[in-house]
C-alpha cells in the first residue's frame, strides 16, 4: 500500500491519522458497538473525543498525537471522507516475542458485506509481517460468526472459546459456606498451582487479560511484590472439609469498572465446590465494585449462575502465526 491507501473508486484503505481521524472513529466505534460497551468502553470512546476536542483547538498537538494517544491501524474512507471501516493494530508481547493485538474491528452498517474489513485487515497483516511480529491476536464475540468465518479465511486459528462472569457490586451472603475452608498459600503447593494455572489461563489468552503475575507467586517474592507494588492483592489455597485441595483464588484490583477474581479449580473440583467458592469470594470482594472472572465456555455454568454472576461477554480468542 502507497502512503496514499489504496481502494476502489467508492472508497479506500489508509493508515490511521490519529489527529485528523480520532473523532469520526469514536463516533463509528460507538455505532457498531453500542449493545457491547462496559464502561471501560464507553470511557475509551470518550477519551477519543476529548483528544480530538484538543487536537481541533491546538492543532500543533497533533504533531505528538503517537505520544500523547496512542491509536495506530487503518481506516476505510469513503469518497467523501467518510470514515467507514477501522482496525486498530497494537504492538504487544506474548510468551516473551514480539507480536500484535488486532482490535476494533467495524465497518458503517450502510458498507458492510462489500469485503472491506477482510481488505483493512490484510493491511494489518501486511504491516505486522513487515515488522516481523511472531504472531497476531484477536478476539471476536461468539453471536458473529460471519466474522469468525472472515477471520477463519484470512488463516486465523481458534485458541479458546471463552465466557466473561461478572459478579454485580452487590452482598450476596452474609458469612462463608460452611463446606470450604481458606488458607494462606505456600510454596510447596507452587507445582500443583502453576500446572492448574496454565489449564485454566494457558499463554495464548492470559497475556491479554490484565495479568499480575505476582499474584500466585509464593514465599518471599509474594512478600515483596505485595509490599511494593499493590498491597490490596490477596490469594488463598481453599479446600473442603477434608483438607483437600478445591481451588486456588486471586483477588486483582484494577483501575477497570471491575476487579479482576482468578479462579483456578484443583483437578476434580466438583460443581457444588464451586458454588461455594464463588458465592463466597464474590460476597467477600464484590461489595464495592463488580467482579470479573475469564472462565472457558461451558465449565461450572450452574455454579456461576447460582451464585450470583452473569456473562458479560462471550468471545472466540483467536491468533494466525507470522
Amino acid at each position: 500500500m502507497n502512503s496514499a491507501g489504496h481502494g476502489t473508486g467508492a472508497y479506500r484503505v489508509r493508515r490511521i491519522n490519529a489527529g485528523k481521524d480520532v473523532a469520526q472513529i469514536a463516533d463509528l466505534v460507538e455505532l457498531c458497538f453500542r449493545p457491547f460497551l462496559d464502561p471501560d468502553g464507553i470511557a475509551f470512546i470518550e477519551r477519543m473525543r476529548s483528544v480530538a476536542v484538543d487536537w481541533q483547538r491546538f492543532p500543533f498537538l497533533s504533531l505528538f498525537a503517537q505520544a500523547d494517544f496512542s491509536i495506530t491501524g487503518y481506516v476505510c474512507e469513503a469518497a467523501d471522507g467518510q470514515i467507514i471501516g477501522n482496525v486498530n493494530l497494537f504492538p504487544a508481547t506474548v510468551k516473551n516475542r514480539a507480536a500484535f493485538l488486532i482490535a476494533n474491528v467495524c465497518v458503517h452498517p450502510e458498507y458492510r458485506k462489500r469485503g472491506i474489513a477482510a481488505l483493512m485487515m490484510r493491511e494489518a497483516l501486511c504491516e505486522a509481517e513487515k515488522k516481523r511480529g511472531a504472531a497476531i491476536y484477536l478476539q471476536v464475540r461468539e453471536e458473529t460468526p460471519e466474522v469468525l468465518r472472515m477471520y477463519q479465511k484470512l488463516g486465523f486459528l481458534v485458541d479458546e472459546y471463552r465466557t466473561g462472569w461478572l459478579h454485580p457490586r452487590k452482598f450476596v451472603r452474609e458469612t462463608e459456606a460452611g463446606d470450604i475452608r481458606r488458607e494462606k498459600i505456600r510454596g510447596v503447593k507452587r507445582r500443583d498451582l502453576a500446572e492448574a494455572f496454565e489449564k485454566w489461563y494457558p499463554p495464548d489468552v492470559v497475556w491479554n487479560l490484565n495479568y499480575d503475575p505476582g499474584i500466585f507467586h509464593c514465599g518471599a517474592f509474594l512478600f515483596l511484590s505485595r509490599f511494593f507494588v499493590q498491597n490490596d492483592v490477596e490469594t488463598f489455597r481453599v479446600t473442603d472439609l477434608t483438607g483437600e485441595a478445591v481451588c486456588w483464588i486471586g483477588f486483582q484490583p484494577t483501575n477497570s469498572f471491575c476487579n479482576n477474581l482468578w479462579v483456578v479449580p484443583a483437578q476434580g473440583c466438583q460443581d457444588i465446590r464451586m458454588e461455594s467458592v464463588l458465592s463466597t469470594f464474590g460476597s467477600r470482594y464484590g461489595r464495592f465494585k463488580p467482579l470479573l472472572v475469564s472462565f472457558p465456555k461451558g465449565v461450572y455454568v450452574d455454579a456461576f449462575l447460582k451464585a450470583g454472576f452473569f456473562v458479560h461477554n462471550r468471545l472466540v480468542w483467536m491468533h494466525k502465526p507470522l
